[in-house]
């Protein structure tokens, strides 16, 4: 939970900018045995990605309890043909965007071989209001 709540604070000069909101659920002193690296990389790119894809004025909210945490962002839909390859290497749902503009195609990617590696399930699926990203840890 400490991770998680330092990783936040690492966006707020970028929420600010684009006048968005962050609100952050996290449960305190929630402890992870896990390759510290390699989830600081997990939310990075997580929270990361709801920052630069969503429109100035959004709301982000950062979640943890137990062993589920969840990024989720208004303002914006992934198309459901893009959410089936979401997590395939170099696949970009914005096609405008390439590496100079945005963007390897790796983030998301890395995002679920870390989270395979720790025996954790992701997914990414549209809100009402904007997508959401989950990771749940096995017990």
């Amino acid at each position: 939970s400490q991770m998680l709540r330092k990783v936040c604070q690492q966006f707020r000069g970028q929420m600010e900018d684009k006048q968005m909101e962050l609100r952050m659920d996290i449960q305190p002193e929630y402890h992870y045995q896990g390759d510290r690296r390699l989830m600081e990389k997990v939310f990075t790119n997580v929270i990361g990605n709801a920052v630069a894809y969503s429109p100035a004025g959004a709301v982000i909210t950062v979640t943890q309890k137990d062993e589920v945490f969840s990024v989720e962002n208004t303002g914006v839909h992934i198309a459901e043909e893009d959410l089936e390859r979401i997590f395939t290497p170099f696949y970009r749902v914005d096609k405008s965007r390439n590496r100079n503009s945005g963007g390897s195609g790796l983030g998301l990617y890395l995002v679920k071989m870390i989270l395979d590696r720790h025996g954790a399930e992701c997914a990414i699926e549209n809100t009402a209001d904007g997508v959401r990203a989950t990771g749940r840890f096995s017990d």
